[in-house]
């Protein structure tokens, strides 16, 4: 039952007479006097009978509806947990059954290098033995040529000196050294190339897949991809990739300076050896690619006759490039590759024309602070904005978007993954849709221009794996560089919301 007098919080000798509904308090008369004159009130008598009656019924939700789906998540949960522990022991299982079995080979390997050394070891041994009886028996020969030799000089006959003297002659020219080394097998052992991307090939890996909420949003449209092609070219990891015609692309290996030029079945067209490794490459409307290179600080075009040109050298490290609609130049730039800034630090973004005139930086917010950490790749949406992919840890990253004028318009961080989110490549659609990869969750995701997630374009269930970079071809394609050489190429569209 309610106390006689409710006193007001604020006015602590004046009873509480009103229930202020626009501000939910309950009030005094100075209350209504001072700061409550045009609101709308309950009487206290009837507010209380009202959130009598409120009241029974939420309990009633509470006990009959909340309480018990609480009660069924906490089991749900504990379910979950028994499961994900009894996954991960299966997991672990799967594992030490792998290494088991890669050690079941290795072994069976070493047995059989064993063997051959050792049957290569008995050929000689039979070899050597038999060039041993040869030499003992040559020996025996000559021991008894000498003796008889000297005989002969001593107590011999004139027609025996002729004699032994024919003989041992005879004897030194049919009977010369042996070559001991002939018909021996040299064996060796050669080390095999110790390569960590093959065992883990062979090993296998451990899979993170993020549950695809996209499904779960009956507003949004339904998405419907098409997958062109999925094949393998070499098996170092695709960190670039440039479509040049709507079936045709260059592909960029890590580390190397060798880019190979393929059709959409993966067929291998040509392969050129750059002169140096790649950082980015881009291809302008004129046919020509522009490359960045991250070493020398330089920009270089290869034209359609595979002529290379240096068109700038930069104070600054390139990374990512983008030829916009307009045929400027998009270039990210860097002073250092590290995770950490200063206020010296310079990491930008610089827009350029087709002469490498600058004319926008993209650099500071609008408090002066750098607004990027390491920017790695840039793309331009249809409806001028840019977007920077934008390391900020070794394993962690977000997209930065801004206007054409370099203001930051929003930052994209997918949250809810099981692995941080770290995307390493980015392009935009003639939906006006960004395209994200994000290698460490095994997915390639799609985002509104207005920064909401929309789709996962791909995961790791349409054999996606380590997706690394990005290029969109004259049909509005999506081809995908992935780790281990893997190149996957969609198209998508939507369809009416589901």
């Amino acid at each position: 039952m309610a106390s006689p007098n409710v006193l007001c919080k604020t006015h602590t000798t004046e009873d509480v007479i009103l229930y202020c509904e626009d501000c939910e308090l309950l009030v005094c008369r100075e209350c209504v006097r001072q700061e409550h004159k045009v609101h709308n009130f309950l009487k206290f008598k009837e507010k209380v009978g009202d959130s009598r009656l409120c009241l029974t019924d939420n309990l009633l939700t509470l006990n009959s509806v909340r309480l018990p789906r609480l009660r069924e998540n906490l089991q749900d949960v504990i379910s979950l947990q028994e499961t994900k522990e009894h996954d991960t022991k299966d997991m672990l299982t799967e594992i030490v059954s792998r290494a088991d079995k890669m050690i079941e080979y290795i072994t069976l390997i070493r047995e059989k290098l064993m063997n051959r050394s050792e049957l290569l070891h008995e050929k000689n041994l039979t070899v050597i033995e038999k060039k041993m009886s040869q030499i003992n028996a040559r020996i025996d020969i000559f021991e008894r040529a000498d003796a008889f030799a000297k005989g002969a000089l001593e107590h011999g006959f004139d027609e025996e000196i002729i004699h032994e003297d024919l003989e041992l002659r005879r004897q030194l020219h049919n009977f010369q050294p042996i070559d001991i080394y002939e018909d021996i097998d040299r064996p060796i052992y050669v080390d095999g190339d110790l390569n960590e991307l093959v065992l883990k090939q062979m090993f296998g890996t451990v899979l993170s897949e993020i549950r695809d909420l996209s499904n779960e949003d009956n507003k949004r449209p339904a998405l419907k991809v098409q997958k062109i092609s999925m094949f393998v070219c070499g098996i170092e990891d695709i960190v670039g990739i440039c479509p040049i015609k709507s079936d045709v692309a260059w592909l960029h290996p890590k580390k190397g300076s060798r880019n190979t030029l393929v059709n959409v079945n993966g067929h291998q067209m040509s392969s050129l050896d750059f002169g140096f490794v790649v950082t980015s490459l881009a291809l302008s409307k004129n046919g020509k690619i522009y490359m960045t290179d991250y070493s020398i600080n330089r920009i270089i075009s290869m034209d359609s006759s595979k002529k290379f040109q240096t068109e700038i050298t930069l104070s600054l490290h390139p990374i990512g490039i983008i030829v916009c609609s307009d045929e400027d130049i998009l270039i990210c730039l860097t002073d250092e590759w590290i995770y950490n800034t200063t206020s010296k630090s310079q990491r930008k973004v610089v827009r350029m024309t087709k002469d490498f005139k600058e004319k926008v930086t993209f650099e500071l917010d609008e408090q002066g602070e750098n607004i990027f950490t390491l920017p790695i790749a840039v793309a331009e949406n249809l409806n001028g904005d840019v977007c920077v992919v934008d390391k900020i840890a070794s394993d962690k990253g977000r997209v930065c978007v801004l206007y054409d004028t370099g203001k930051l318009r929003f930052v994209y961080e997918h949250r809810g993954a099981s692995m941080p989110f770290d995307p390493s490549s980015v392009c935009c659609t003639r939906h006006s849709d960004i395209v994200i990869t994000d290698p460490a969750n095994n997915v390639v995701e799609i985002v509104s221009d207005g920064g909401e997630f929309l789709h996962f374009l791909i995961t790791v269930k349409g054999g996606c794996i380590m997706p690394i970079s990005l290029g969109k071809d004259p049909d509005d394609r999506i081809w995908i560089g992935c780790g281990s050489g893997k190149c996957i190429i969609l198209k998508y569209r939507y369809g009416l919301p589901k």
